[in-house]
């Protein structure tokens, strides 16, 4: 997923545990490796993606080829946090 996203292990880790955590991403053992993990898409994810016309792969990553790996883990932080200021209330 981190060479995927183009970004750390530990900034990887962070984005996967969060997206987990808010039920727009579920993870499933692979049938073949035990070792692997597949992550799907939920239902909210989709209806997130929809809403808001999120662009291409290619776009997202030209979005964010300005930010550090740095300013991306203070990001991904304070979204976090963000999100969680909005859940409670």
């Amino acid at each position: 997923m981190a060479d995927f996203l183009g970004c750390t292990h530990q900034n990887a880790n962070k984005l996967y545990a969060k997206l987990l955590q808010d039920g727009y991403i579920v993870s499933q053992q692979d049938g073949n490796d035990h070792r692997k993990q597949r992550i799907y898409l939920t239902e909210k994810a989709l209806n997130f993606l929809a809403d808001n016309k999120v662009g291409s792969l290619e776009n997202v990553k030209e979005i964010f080829s300005v930010v550090s790996e740095d300013e991306m883990e203070i990001l991904i932080d304070a979204m976090a946090k963000l999100t969680e200021s909005l859940g409670d209330k």
